[in-house]
């Protein structure tokens, strides 16, 4: 079938019943599986780890660059990739004569289900993709609001540490579950933590999300200290120890997993840590 891509710009062309899908992107992987398609996945990015029997399925390279050997070994009939960053992949592979759709970078908790419903129609499975929109909406109707309006700042460890704005799925979460994002009025996704002002909006809870590579997570009194040096040190969160520390490959994770699995653990432990004495 001959399907236009707004994203592209153009016309492009996959099979009507895909039997044999590459995903390289995290949140497209985690979307398959939930949808029933998941025994036609032959091949998956290095950063999918959602779910865990990722891990069974060919590793075809990394977010941004393609093991073309091990691609044409699985003979894909559709590879999906996101937006953004991936888009000059995406252009190559079109330009060698793959079949490829790319799904778009969500820009709010929304897009999530939105992207849900558009992978399900590429690959054929609209009724799984529904039924699994339909699921986490419910439960996005419990999370609303569930925290006290509570001045956070994030901060994801991408060598160096960035934070977001507000044209961040991130942003939306955050304001969806009650807590107010420090710098929700610069209009931006990620970009490089500016301390300074950081330090002027005094943050009352830090959210902190270390490489899921990292060997060893930093600690509670680690990141106290190297937020005291850089000018910190009179916001509530770094005198209170008021600092979540995700697992790694939480916050920044887009796919169906931030609701019913990121979005309750934070809630979870924030609630914790902010009934917690100092």
């Amino acid at each position: 079938m001959r399907i236009y891509n707004e994203f592209l710009g153009e016309v492009v062309e996959i099979p009507d019943y895909p039997e044999r899908i590459v995903s390289l992107a995290p949140d497209i992987t985690d979307i398959l599986h939930r949808i029933g398609v998941w025994d036609r996945v032959v091949g998956v990015s290095l950063y999918c780890k959602r779910p865990p029997a990722a891990d069974e399925k060919p590793r075809l390279g990394a977010y941004l660059k393609v093991n073309e050997q091990k691609l044409r070994e699985v003979k894909p009939d559709l590879i999906l990739t996101t937006t953004g960053a991936q888009r000059n992949t995406t252009l190559s592979l079109l330009k060698q004569g793959y079949p490829v759709y790319p799904i778009k970078l969500p820009f709010t908790l929304y897009d999530i289900l939105d992207n849900i419903s558009r992978v399900g129609a590429v690959v054929r499975e609209i009724e799984g993709a529904y039924r699994e929109s339909e699921r986490l909406f419910e439960l996005l109707k419990t999370l609303r609001k569930k925290l006290p309006p509570t001045r956070v700042m994030v901060e994801i460890d991408l060598h160096p540490e960035y934070t977001i704005g507000n044209a961040s799925f991130l942003n939306h979460a955050l304001d969806f579950m009650g807590l107010k994002n420090i710098f929700a009025d610069m209009y931006a996704s990620y970009f490089r933590t500016p301390y300074e002002i950081a330090a002027v909006r005094s943050p009352e809870l830090i959210i902190y999300e270390p490489k899921p590579m990292r060997k060893k997570k930093p600690t509670v009194e680690e990141l106290t200290q190297r937020y005291k040096e850089l000018g910190l040190g009179n916001a509530p969160a770094v005198k209170g120890g008021k600092i979540l520390i995700t697992g790694g490959d939480m916050i920044a994770h887009y796919g169906p997993a931030f609701i019913d699995e990121v979005m309750p653990y934070i809630t979870e432990e924030v609630e914790r840590l902010m009934d917690s004495k100092s």
